[in-house]
């Protein structure tokens, strides 16, 4: 190879950013969603959308890689993997972190609210826990709910699983063992594009069960600088247009955080 052609491709290389040369560090980003909008196999859904696009944002230094996990594998890894992770569409009240102490968490990217649903032609209306003793429940399997387990302890409402939130919800239409079900806005209004699901069957009750459910990343403190690049990312990611076609798309435009465009 003549000298001037390696002499210049050394001085390209010099001049490129750090970032381009070094391999773009590997981060899983963790969810136990395991339906749509959020995730479908890890191909399609929010959380795979959400890891395309944080790895574009950050211009080669990360490559998030999105990873679907059952609930029980997903508090193994948590609690126990020495990897950088990051845990897509949590809430603190979810992971035991109500305080925000155990784990460092972001902005919220969408803001949720959870309801229950019932069948139209058996309408269940919510006014409290109480209101659903000697109920039948259609519930996600691996997914807790606290509030009502003093209920479902007591023998005094029966727990009926299904694999995710929308089979729960066919459950609640087309079999006679559950009385009702709890859906966030965030499903229903994907459902609402799936021309295939009867959400006309559906009777949502007028008080939700939980009014203020913010949807964030998760980080945990022993990775507090990748968290500290991942707030970087996240403020562009806030008013970026493909992110915001992403949410159009997965009928999630009504819940998202309004953009604040830097000055």
């Amino acid at each position: 190879m003549p000298a001037i052609v390696v002499a210049l491709w050394l001085l390209m290389l010099a001049c490129l950013p750090a970032s381009a040369l070094a391999e773009a560090q590997r981060v899983r980003v963790l969810s136990y969603y395991n339906f749509l909008p959020w995730n479908d196999h890890d191909r399609a859904g929010l959380t795979p959308a959400l890891a395309r696009r944080l790895t574009e944002l950050s211009a080669g230094r990360y490559r998030f890689v999105p990873q679907l996990l059952p609930r029980r594998r997903f508090d193994q890894e948590l609690a126990s993997s020495r990897e950088p992770l990051v845990v897509a569409w949590a809430n603190p009240g979810f992971l035991d972190d109500a305080q925000r102490r155990r784990y460092l968490w972001s902005p919220p990217l969408l803001k949720d609210v959870s309801l229950l649903v019932s069948r139209r032609e058996r309408p269940v209306d919510f006014s409290g826990v109480e209101s659903l003793a000697g109920l039948r429940f259609s519930a996600v399997s691996g997914h807790r709910y606290p509030d009502l387990e003093p209920l479902i302890a007591s023998g005094r409402l029966a727990r009926v699983d299904a694999p995710d939130a929308r089979l729960a919800l066919m459950k609640l239409l087309f079999r006679p063992d559950s009385d009702f079900a709890f859906a966030e806005l965030s499903l229903l209004g994907y459902l609402r594009r799936d021309p295939s699901f009867p959400i006309d069957q559906l009777h949502l009750s007028a008080r939700p069960r939980l009014t203020s459910l913010t949807r964030h990343l998760m980080v945990r403190r022993r990775d507090a600088a990748l968290f500290a690049e991942l707030d970087a990312l996240l403020r562009r990611l806030d008013c970026d247009s493909r992110w915001q076609a992403t949410l159009r798309e997965y009928g999630q435009e009504k819940l998202r955080v309004a953009c604040a465009p830097a000055p």
